[in-house]
């Protein structure tokens, strides 16, 4: 009867653990944007591009609540823009890229140099 009981005992714990790891897992991913961005990072190294445009894309509503001038919007957006691409979505690349491209012009002048870098990678974007 003793070990019956004990058995019980140790059951209702393995369950209350199972119950426990699956509510952790089940919350929210982290809401600031360097969490959600290495969240995006890892699914995107994965090949999980849907679980990665969605950590960015969360981020991207959190840096725009952000002032006009963080360059986290930027790299925000080059990270949308990537995973776009990789996701064989093109043209949702490319305008990811134009917006960051604005972003450089607005923030940091017409005349930044790193702006033809983008530009080059709009091209590629373009030729898919």
């Amino acid at each position: 009867m003793r070990l019956l009981v004990r058995f019980a005992e140790i059951l209702g714990w393995v369950f209350l653990a199972a119950f426990w790891t699956h509510v952790v897992a089940a919350q929210d991913p982290p809401a600031d944007i360097p969490a959600l961005l290495q969240a995006g990072n890892t699914s995107y190294m994965r090949g999980d591009y849907e679980a990665a445009r969605a950590a960015f894309s969360k981020a991207w509503e959190l840096a725009q609540e952000t002032p006009k001038d963080n360059p986290q919007r930027y790299e925000v957006l080059k990270r949308l823009t990537s995973v776009r691409a990789a996701a064989g979505e093109f043209a949702d690349a490319d305008n990811y890229l134009q917006m960051a491209v604005n972003w450089r012009e607005t923030v940091q002048g017409q005349n930044e140099p790193k702006i033809a870098d983008d530009l080059l990678v709009s091209v590629g974007l373009c030729a898919e």
